[in-house]
Order: C-alpha cells, then sequence, then structure tokens
C-alpha cells in the first residue's frame, strides 16, 4: 500500500509540474514547450508518421509493425540516436527527467509484469503501439489507468 501510495505522489507532482510548464503568464493558455530542441520534435514527427502501423511483438518497422519498445527505438534512430531495443533497457539509459516532462522524452509505464514506453508529444499526449490488435496512436497520459502505472520519463536529447 506504501509503495503504491508513494508512485501515486511522485506521478501526480510530475503531472501537476508537466500541467503548469505548459502554461503561460497570461491567461493560462497552452503554448509549445520551446525548450524541445528540432531533434526531440523530430522524433515526435517520426513517432506520427506511423499512427495506424499495427502492433506486432517484436516489431520495430513500417513494414513489421511495432511493439511499444520497437517504436521508440526505430522513432529515435531515424532521427540519429540509437537507444537499446527493449523497455527494460530503455528505462536504464538517457538523462533521468523527475519534472518538466519535453516533446520527444521517453515515459514509461508499468504493464503487467514488464515496462511499457511511449514518446511523449506534449500537453499530455503520448505517441506509443499498445497491445497485440491495435495500433500505434495518441493516446493520453493524464487518464487514471496510465497515471497509476506511470514510473518516470528520460531524455536523450
Amino acid at each position: 500500500m506504501m509503495k503504491y501510495s508513494i508512485r501515486i505522489c511522485r506521478l501526480a507532482t510530475v503531472l501537476l509540474l508537466v500541467a503548469c510548464a505548459g502554461l503561460t503568464a497570461c491567461g493560462g493558455h497552452s503554448s509549445p514547450a520551446l525548450s524541445s530542441s528540432p531533434h526531440a520534435m523530430g522524433v515526435v514527427e517520426t513517432a506520427r508518421s506511423v499512427i495506424g502501423t499495427p502492433y506486432s511483438w517484436g516489431g520495430s518497422s513500417p513494414q513489421t509493425g511495432f511493439d511499444c519498445s520497437g517504436l521508440t527505438y526505430w522513432a529515435y534512430n531515424q532521427n540519429g540516436v540509437l537507444l537499446p531495443r527493449t523497455s527494460s533497457d530503455q528505462i536504464r539509459v538517457g538523462q533521468k527527467i523527475s519534472n518538466d516532462i519535453q516533446p520527444g522524452d521517453l515515459v514509461f509505464f508499468q504493464v503487467g509484469q514488464g515496462n511499457h514506453v511511449g514518446i511523449y508529444a506534449g500537453q499530455g499526449i503520448f505517441i506509443h503501439s499498445p497491445k497485440s490488435g491495435a495500433t500505434v496512436r495518441e493516446e493520453n497520459m493524464y487518464k487514471d489507468y496510465w497515471m497509476s502505472r506511470f514510473l518516470g520519463a528520460r531524455r536523450f536529447f
């Protein structure tokens, strides 16, 4: 119970900071994250270009389909960064982000016995290849399902 409470508190803090980072001083309107590098935005656009591609366990290309880490591996590779292939290895590399998640950062979730990974696109949205029978899609990470499973984020640019 204590472990679950700590995870929820940590997630709530991160999400609050992410939400606040998208607000301007005048009127609280959303603004794009200006600190994201062009390379990070390239990763987001590369991932968006394959929305609708079928999930395929072990897949890491538009031709074969993608599993979650195959999508992140491919999108980063297309933008000049070679990541480890699996989500369990990807969560161990890069710069750990404890607040101010930016577009292009990898976001990690505890799903079942393993990790799930996606690419943060901004304004609470991430791009991922969720499961067998589904396709690459954008999804709101503020949904209860994802919030309760959030592990953290990593940055590579």
